[in-house]
């Protein structure tokens, strides 16, 4: 497809790179010609120096073609004009980010009289990704599926764990009704699909499939504590998150305590949340966090506009005996880096985002002949996936029973689901027409569901 892109910061640049290996047509748009130059050049993708909003620029990129048109500067305004006018000049498809709280609230005018197809909010999905990992306490990371019928979750397993040093096969014994599906080293960042005889090792992170009372059966095995509660959230810094989480704690009976060093922002988020104690000071002085009891709250979240800061909060709150620390970072080459491969939960809202667009654009692509309903990065490495996929009755796989598919050893059919029952997967199974089907990947790119097979 041809696909023109607005805005060259991380997330765009994110994009590129994604939609370029699916063997999408680029065509990149910044006002920074040295980044324009060294994108075409890395990628062997298309560049214009220029503005969004410039209706000539957009002539230039042959808007008139483009299939998807998406737009994701700093700027939202930028973001939603240069979306109408590419509708205007033709363009099929329009994807914007919009940040502002006030945009957010009134989504569904903005999409109308913008004429624009998909708006998404990193700040909203991050908020969105925080929630699931307080409601899921000994989960480190959640991944809805159908329609948010069916959580992947991923939890590490404890040194004191009851199933280290056994296979995966020997913990089916014990747990019928859970998919093992990836298991992650984050030291070597090596992830893999674990097979029967798979030993699992302390310190591992596992992604599963499985109901609520089998997930907390099988927490429980790898170390975890039952009926975890949490009453209390510690924040650190008052980012525009923020705005979306407070309601959702506070629906939750859970007191937040937030600090932040900008006395304006600190005012601001006190006014609209009077419900939350906002404290004013430098959360990066260990002094000032004990003086403000980090140690005693049940959460620590790192939100400020720092990946360095966030890590190194989230490793004192840590040492302090916080029981769950959740910290926003973007580069996460920086965990390894820190060492902070201990940490609970990390989110990361560009990641997410993107993933979010690469969904949408694949499932635009031939009117959706990749039948793609879901899709996300699995891992920090980005070497593992999960999609989501209705079989269509021309695809390969289509009646044919399992043990008889040559299915490449990279992927896994972690889940399906017919008519709503959920269906974990034995070699007898039949794919049949209308289903869906969760398959997880790894170091494989998988576009269409018949490229599950050798």
């Amino acid at each position: 497809m041809e696909i023109v892109i607005v805005g060259g910061g991380k997330l765009g640049q994110e994009l590129c790179y994604d939609l370029n290996q699916d063997g999408h047509s680029i065509m990149l748009i910044d006002t920074d010609s040295g980044l324009v130059s060294k994108l075409v050049e890395e990628l062997d993708i298309k560049g214009i120096v220029g503005s969004g909003t410039d209706i000539e620029v957009l002539k230039q990129a042959d808007i008139s073609n483009c299939h998807a048109f998406i737009s994701v500067t700093d700027n939202d305004e930028i973001n939603l004009i240069s979306a109408h006018i590419a509708y205007t000049l033709g363009a099929s498809y329009r994807i914007v980010r919009a940040r502002n709280l006030e945009y957010t609230r009134n989504e569904k005018f903005i999409a109308e009289h913008f004429k624009i197809d998909y708006v998404i909010n990193q700040d909203l999905e991050a908020a969105a990704e925080i929630l699931y990992v307080i409601d899921y306490p000994t989960a480190s990371y959640v991944e809805p599926l159908h329609d948010n019928k069916v959580h992947m979750m991923c939890f590490r397993i404890m040194p004191d764990s009851k199933i280290v040093g056994l296979s995966v096969q020997e913990v089916r014994s014990f747990i019928k009704d859970v998919v093992i599906c990836t298991i992650e080293n984050r030291n070597s960042e090596e992830v893999i699909i674990p097979r029967g005889q798979t030993v699992i090792e302390a310190d591992t992170y596992i992604n599963v499939i499985a109901s609520d009372k089998d997930y907390q059966r099988i927490v429980h095995l790898a170390g975890h504590e039952d009926n975890v509660r949490f009453n209390s959230v510690f924040i650190q810094g008052a980012s525009r998150i923020c705005e979306y989480l407070l309601p959702e704690l506070n629906k939750r009976k859970i007191r937040t305590k937030i600090v932040e060093l900008n006395s304006d922002r600190a005012l601001k988020l006190a006014a609209s949340f009077p419900d939350a104690e906002v404290v004013t000071g430098d959360g990066s002085e260990p002094s000032f966090l004990l003086e403000q009891r980090l140690g005693s709250h049940d959460v620590a979240i790192g939100l400020t506009d720092s990946d360095e800061e966030n890590l190194i909060f989230s490793l004192y709150s840590h040492s302090l005996g916080v029981r769950k620390n959740i910290t926003k970072v973007n580069r996460t080459s920086l965990i390894k880096l820190l060492h902070a491969d201990n940490l609970d939960a990390i989110i990361s809202p560009r990641i997410s985002i993107s993933d979010a667009i690469i969904r949408r654009v694949r499932s635009l692509d031939h009117q959706n002949r990749y039948h793609l309903q879901g899709y996300a990065r699995l891992s920090t490495s980005k070497d593992s996936e999960v999609l989501e996929f209705i079989v269509s009755k021309g695809d390969k796989v289509c009646n044919q029973r399992i043990m008889e598919l040559p299915i490449d050893e990279r992927v896994l059919i972690g889940l399906i689901i017919r008519n709503e029952n959920k269906i974990i997967p034995k070699g007898s199974d039949y794919l049949m027409e209308n289903d869906s089907v969760i398959v997880i990947t790894v170091k494989k790119r998988v576009r269409v569901l018949d490229e599950i097979l050798k």
